[in-house]
């Protein structure tokens, strides 16, 4: 017992510098020079605060996990003589970061005037520079530079079992911010060959968790509650590959980026035979999950050669997003008595929200971009692979915290989870996902007798915003919402061009798959001023190609452009049985204002394939567009379903399509 405030901490702090030089010149007759750099880097942090026992305290009781992370890798690498000269830089780093605050069965924290919080929470960055560069008046210059990143974090704050108390607000909060610098250059010139080639494979784990579980009570007298995960990933990658000769350069970059990034916000557990969680809040209680995700990566091949310039380079990157808040298997009580500063801490949320929330968001942007460039004397052959993948799942669940139907599947009837939520505000469940997409490649090539420019770009879009209220008690004395909200701009953009004296091609092929399932459902609601069921998505995609080919004598270009488009709204009460058919409102207690059912929708495509081709002899041109799309927007109600309402009742669905294609 504590007159004053009880903090527990357990803190890391590690800042790690590694940078590696080597040059290697060689002045001699015939000399060769080699240059190599390598650095290998393992760094693991992990840090734990926990709480098994009892803790009481006048004010503040805290118990706090903080890591702070920063790993800066530098190897450089350079050669140059008048003979053949090779230079070559790695970098390779292996991180983990383990942040960890809970307190576990049977422990008891009270704060008999202040808060009591659970926090965990992980600042970590990474830098790698990796520079190889060779040059020779002789024969031959190679350089390579290469670089592999794996990080692995967990944040995760848990209340497993324990009791809570305080006067003012309880909060179990984790938090994940994690940022990384990746550059890599490999540059090569030589009178005769010249070869420049960069990999950077980067691999990147994310979990971050708050949790409460078991039979956990959680109390805030006069405050709020707040459940809060957010996870923030920022990614910055630049891979360059460039060469120069007299005969033949030859240059290529190969980027991988495989990301997956899990943040969930969860009260209750799956499994009702581990307890049942009760949390009660003199004001409001919010479940939060949020996401911020921004990546960005650029790649480049350059060659250029008297006679023969070689471009090549292929982007690869798959992106995996899970946010999840749910509550299952919990008792969650928000009597909205007191005014609390923290009622209104929901991310995209300008109006101040007083109740119960359960939220769960991701903002996500990420664009790549890659291009290859050749200029030769003689030929000059240049060509980009992009593939972009990115899967997104955002779901705010009451009572549904279980495995759901494939993305375009409705939910299934009403389940009426072990969940009661009351409160004397409002209830309000929403997810919402805003991405930002962009994949773009651009090849040229230049030369003499034979210019030849292609590219292949592929993006994969596959997303699932779901909100569903199933419980069973459902009661608030201002409204109820379920809310699911979807928007997407995604832009798929290539360009080619192929020049030459004599032969002159270029070609692109875009293939973009977009595939979206957007649901808002309710169960049943015993009293609420109104209930608002809404699933709203806005999707705009722009898929767009176009080649030009110049030459002397024969000039060709062809272009193909795919487009397959499928998004379902839905907006729905779910279904009863006949034995209990799900009730919103009651013959004696009706719903006070309008019971609103509304799924809308709005989609926009604009794919364009266009070739232009010129040639003092011969010229072809050949343009290939489709698009195929498949739309599914419904407001309803299942079998068995009884809505009592003293206003309007409003079942509504609708859609707005706009398409457009340009074929030349």
């Amino acid at each position: 017992s504590v007159g004053g405030s009880f903090t527990q901490r357990a803190e890391n702090n590690t800042d790690y510098l590694s940078v590696t030089v080597a040059a290697s010149v060689a002045a001699g007759a015939g000399g060769n020079a080699v240059g190599g750099a390598v650095n290998v880097i393992d760094m693991q942090n992990h840090v734990q605060s926990a709480v098994t026992g009892e803790v009481t305290a006048a004010e503040a009781v805290e118990v706090l996990a903080l890591n702070h992370a920063r790993l800066i890798i530098v190897p450089l690498a350079v050669a140059a003589g008048i003979g053949s000269t090779v230079a070559g830089g790695a970098a390779v780093s292996v991180t983990g970061t383990d942040t960890q605050a809970w307190t576990g069965s049977g422990a008891k924290l009270t704060s008999t005037d202040g808060s009591v919080s659970v926090r965990a929470v992980t600042d970590e960055g990474l830098m790698a520079f990796t520079t190889a560069a060779a040059a020779t008046t002789g024969n031959i210059a190679g350089s390579a530079s290469f670089a592999v990143v794996v990080s692995n974090s967990r944040t995760e704050a848990a209340v497993m079992g324990s009791t809570l108390k305080a006067k003012q607000d309880v909060i179990v909060l984790a938090q994940g911010d994690t940022w990384t610098l990746t550059t890599i250059l490999a540059a090569s010139a030589g009178s005769n060959t010249a070869a420049a080639g960069s990999v950077a494979v980067s691999i990147f784990n994310r979990y971050v968790g708050a949790k409460v579980t078991g039979n956990a009570s959680l109390t805030a007298e006069q405050g709020s509650i707040l459940v809060e995960a957010y996870g923030d990933d920022f990614f910055v990658n630049v891979v360059l590959a460039a060469g120069g000769s007299g005969s033949m350069a030859i240059s290529g970059s190969v980027p991988v980026i495989v990301s997956s990034s899990t943040v969930e916000a969860i009260v209750g557990s799956r499994s009702g035979s581990e307890g049942t969680a009760t949390l009660t809040a003199g004001d409001s209680i919010s479940v939060i999950a949020d996401l911020a995700g921004k990546s960005y990566m650029a790649a480049g091949a350059l060659s250029a050669s008297g006679s023969t310039a070689i471009g090549a380079t292929i982007d690869t990157a798959v992106y995996s997003n899970a946010v999840t808040a749910a509550v299952d298997n919990a008792v969650l009580t928000a009597n909205c008595q007191y005014a609390s500063n923290l009622a209104d801490r929901v991310p995209n949320r300008v109006t101040r929200r007083r109740g119960i929330t359960v939220s769960a968001t991701a903002d996500n942007t990420i664009m790549t971009f890659a291009v290859s460039g050749g200029a030769g004397g003689s030929m000059a052959i240049t060509g980009v692979v992009n593939t972009l993948v990115v899967e997104n799942n955002v779901k705010a669940l009451v009572g549904r915290n279980e495995e759901l139907p494939q993305e375009d599947e409705e939910t299934e009837g009403s389940q009426k989870g072990n969940v009661t939520v009351t409160t004397g505000g409002e209830i309000a469940v929403d997810a919402e996902d805003d991405s930002d997409l962009a994949d773009a490649a651009g090849a040229l090539a230049v030369g003499g007798s034979a210019g030849a420019g292609a590219t292949v770009v592929t993006l994969v879009y596959n997303k699932s915003v779901r909100a569903i209220l199933d419980a069973q008690t459902v009661s608030a004395e201002k409204a109820v919402s379920v809310t699911a909200n979807s928007d997407d701009d995604v832009f798929l953009l290539a360009i080619s061009f192929g020049a030459s004296g004599s032969t002159g091609v270029a070609g692109n092929v875009n293939v973009l798959v977009f595939g979206s399932a957007v649901e808002a459902a309710i169960g049943s609601v015993s009293e609420a001023k109104s209930v608002t069921v809404h699933a709203d998505s806005d999707a705009k995609l722009y898929n767009v190609a176009t080649s030009a080919a110049v030459s002397g004598a024969v000039a060709a270009t062809a272009v193909a452009v795919v487009t397959y488009f499928e998004n379902q709204t839905l907006a729905h009460v779910l279904a009863g049985s006949k034995d209990a058919h799900t009730v919103i409102g009651s013959a004696d207690q009706k719903i006070s204002g309008d019971v609103i059912i509304r799924a809308t929708s709005r989609e926009m495509v604009t794919a364009d394939a266009a070739g232009v081709s010129g040639s003092g002899t011969v010229a072809v041109n050949g343009a290939f567009d489709v698009i195929v799309t498949q739309f599914t927007t419904k407001a309803y109600t299942g079998d068995y379903v009884k809505i009592y309402a003293s206003g309007d009742v409003t079942i509504n669905g609708s859609d707005a399509f706009d398409v457009y294609a340009v074929v030349a």
